[in-house]
């Protein structure tokens, strides 16, 4: 065993170092998770995804985390140590590989060289965010209704609304399309009084707006029965 130590200071004068020589400054640390392909980041940067290895530096400390979608992220620390037994060479076997040893940080070793990490998944609805039926009942008190302005009496008759125009002379008109009809007041909404065909000649005596007031033909038992028609449905005929 002596021997071999000697052989070891020897080599160790000769190369100013030993720690820096056998062990080097920085180790291989190997990262996997459960499930695979976790993002690893490493004191604030993203490094890669597991498994894949990656050399740290022995002097440093190292914060690990571990991400990925749909999975708690779980977080871990690197520290290090110094080996006794690289310090004891140095100072055995000269100055200069104290300081070299020392400068380098080749003295120390990562405490752990795989990191294994298994992710949760993550539960999207988590307790605290569950609104209990008391907090939902101050949400509905603030909650004002939707209160529809209705208009004043003035308002309502400042509106403008179409006169009727009664004609001197009663018009004649022609229906164009193959069924129309007619009806009680003007407006599309208004309930039907007759319908009439294509070329029905139809007698108007006066108008409302795009409406014409007609008179039906052939009124049953002499009753005259009056309604109003679109213009786009009739033409006046002399």
């Amino acid at each position: 065993m002596k021997p071999k130590i000697l052989v070891l200071g020897l080599i160790c004068i000769y190369l100013t170092s030993c720690a820096t020589l056998f062990k080097g400054t920085s180790e291989e640390v190997r990262f996997s998770s459960d499930p695979q392909r976790a993002e690893v980041w490493v004191n604030g940067a993203k490094m890669g995804e597991t498994p894949f290895s990656l050399k740290l530096e022995s002097k440093k400390t190292y914060t690990i985390e571990f991400k990925k979608e749909g999975f708690k992220s779980k977080a871990y620390t690197i520290s290090n140590h110094v080996g006794a037994g690289w310090i004891v060479l140095d100072v055995l076997f000269g100055l200069v590989g104290v300081i070299v040893d020392a400068a380098t940080g080749a003295w120390y070793s990562l405490d752990q060289k795989n990191v294994d990490a298994i992710l949760e998944r993550q539960q999207y609805l988590e307790e605290e965010q569950v609104i209990k039926e008391p907090e939902i009942k101050k949400i509905e008190k603030k909650v004002l209704p939707i209160r529809i302005k209705e208009p004043k009496k003035e308002e309502e008759e400042s509106i403008e609304k179409p006169e009727e125009i009664s004609f001197k002379i009663v018009k004649k008109l022609e229906v164009v399309v193959d069924k129309s009809e007619v009806k009680l007041i003007p407006g599309r909404e208004s309930q039907t009084v007759g319908i009439v065909q294509f070329g029905t000649t139809l007698k108007s005596i006066g108008r409302i707006g795009d409406w014409y007031k007609v008179i039906l033909p052939s009124a049953q038992g002499g009753v005259e029965v009056m309604g109003y028609i679109h213009k786009h449905l009739v033409r006046e005929i002399k």
